[in-house]
């Protein structure tokens, strides 16, 4: 998910994909990482196995410096990263924010190609482009495989993107209509009848869908007010995190809530620094999740891990990388998960970032 990209870096992140039940441990938990270095980004990543992993985001310059774009797309093998090709740009700029796996076969992506909302799918062979409603304007910040969502922000700032996947065809659903400015970036779907769509800019954006349509909900409240949700994860029906920030009189705060089946309750967290937000939460079960973001601010910011145990959120500062941001994270199995961002500077070209955890060190 990348949330926060959808306004600082204009692109955004995942879903983060709880892991297959029933997923193999041993080898497959604790890889060698090979490296994976290029000019670009990562966005967003998923995972349905030790084995079987995408990462997505661009290839080429910074987003803010004017240069072409490409959609980037890798994939672990359970032995290494490898780059995967992608359906080429068809405007220059060519962005993936968000991916979502149901099967090593079965894959979307999205994001977006110029001034069009972009939707890719892996069908166990190669990304093709999929048929999307032109929406000119509009970005796509996340999807979910179940169910076959995406949202995202429209043109007009003032109603969400939403899609919808009804059987071969992505169609637009209705999104309540908010005259402060709607962006949606992340998605937690639970059934056909029960799913979230989390986003904000500035003012926090919460929509339910019923079965029938999606419906504002009333939104958990900061500290300090309104803030913004970024990316989410989902333990069960009852059990379900939200993560991002709000800004505030000494600069911007990490922020974390948590669904408990009837409310949406603020949950405590280490004091991470004045300048810091999270972007993104992958669960393995109730015991064990892991929220990534950035700590004192973007460009001089340095990467960010906060770990929850079942008690307490506790921060990582062995994964505090100068110059590094962290934008998505995924659980392949309870003990493996893997971190995407970059290194370097939007304003230059940055260089693409993935960790790995092996349930007892990050590398």
């Amino acid at each position: 998910m990348v949330g926060r990209a959808a306004g600082a870096l204009a692109a955004a992140g995942l879903t983060a994909a709880a892991p297959a039940a029933g997923a193999a441990r041993g080898a497959a938990d604790r890889p060698a990482v090979s490296p994976f270095t290029l000019p670009g980004a990562l966005l967003g990543v998923t995972a349905t196995s030790g084995r079987n992993a995408w990462a997505v985001g661009f290839d080429g310059g910074g987003l803010e410096t004017g240069d072409p774009t490409q959609p980037l797309i890798a994939r672990w093998n359970g032995t290494g990263w490898h780059r995967v090709k992608a359906p080429r740009a068809r405007d220059g700029e060519g962005v993936l924010a968000g991916v979502a796996a149901a099967s090593a076969s079965n894959a979307w992506a999205v994001g977006w190609d110029g001034d069009l909302p972009l939707i890719l799918h892996w069908n166990g062979r190669a990304w093709l482009r999929a048929q999307v409603p032109r929406l000119e304007g509009d970005r796509l910040y996340g999807v979910s495989a179940r169910g076959a969502w995406a949202v995202g922000a429209a043109a007009n700032d003032r109603t969400a993107v939403i899609l919808h996947r009804d059987g071969t065809t992505w169609r637009e659903v209705s999104a309540p209509l908010d005259p402060g400015g709607v962006s949606l970036s992340n998605l937690a779907v639970i059934s056909a009848r029960v799913a979230w769509a989390i986003g904000g800019g500035g003012v926090t954006d919460l929509l339910r869908w019923n079965g029938s349509a999606w419906r504002d909900f009333t939104t958990p409240v900061s500290p300090y007010g309104s803030g913004t949700l970024d990316g989410s994860a989902v333990v069960s029906a009852r059990d379900i995190w939200a993560v991002g920030n709000y800004a505030w009189s000494a600069g911007i705060a990490p922020w974390i809530v948590r669904w408990n089946g009837r409310a949406w309750k603020q949950v405590r967290y280490p004091c991470a620094g004045s300048y810091t937000w999270l972007d993104d939460v992958s669960a393995a079960s109730a015991s064990s999740a892991i929220a990534v973001g950035t700590l004192s601010g973007a460009g001089a910011g340095k990467s960010l891990i906060m770990r929850w145990n079942g008690t307490a959120w506790t921060k990582i500062p062995s994964q505090n990388l100068p110059g590094t941001e962290l934008y998505s994270v995924a659980f392949g199995t309870p003990r493996s998960a893997w971190a995407v961002g970059y290194s370097g500077s939007q304003e230059s070209v940055p260089r693409t970032v993935i960790l790995h955890w092996n349930g007892t060190a990050w590398s």
